[in-house]
């Protein structure tokens, strides 16, 4: 059976005209609701609640959660993408002072770091950076 022009334009007229859907709502993770949670959490322990008074609490409202669990999510929250070395937080263990660490370009040779190479009459080099000097396994420029 065929279909006549009218008839498709009538229906994608119909098709157009329907409501929207909403999406139904998104169950969130135990995470998501800590997340959501923090402040509130946080306001808790300064009222002097214990971690474990308040995974109580939570699991009176439904939310069934550990101790450890909170906490750890609770972590989470609390340093967000954070480098990490060694497990302990990156701005603790470098001195204030100090710059983030840059690697060499795509292609540069990974030697160490020489300013500027004197040479002397008695054909002796020197460095004019104390402590840069080129690696042994290198060649020197």
């Amino acid at each position: 059976m065929g279909y006549k022009l009218e008839q498709v334009e009538a229906i994608a007229s119909k098709l157009r005209a329907l409501p929207a859907i909403e999406p139904p709502p998104k169950d969130l993770t135990k995470q998501e609701v800590v997340k959501m949670l923090a402040k509130e959490i946080k306001s808790l322990q300064k009222r002097g609640y214990t971690l474990e008074q308040i995974a109580s609490s939570l699991k009176g409202e439904g939310l069934d959660i550990s101790t450890p669990t909170l906490k750890s999510y609770l972590q989470k929250v609390k340093t967000p993408n954070k480098p990490k070395v060694a497990g302990k937080e990156l701005s603790k263990t470098l001195p204030a002072s100090s710059t983030s660490p840059t690697l060499p370009a795509a292609g540069a040779s990974p030697v160490a770091e020489v300013a500027e190479v004197k040479v002397t009459g008695d054909n002796k080099k020197s460095h004019s950076k104390s402590g840069s000097l080129p690696r042994p396994d290198s060649v020197d420029l």
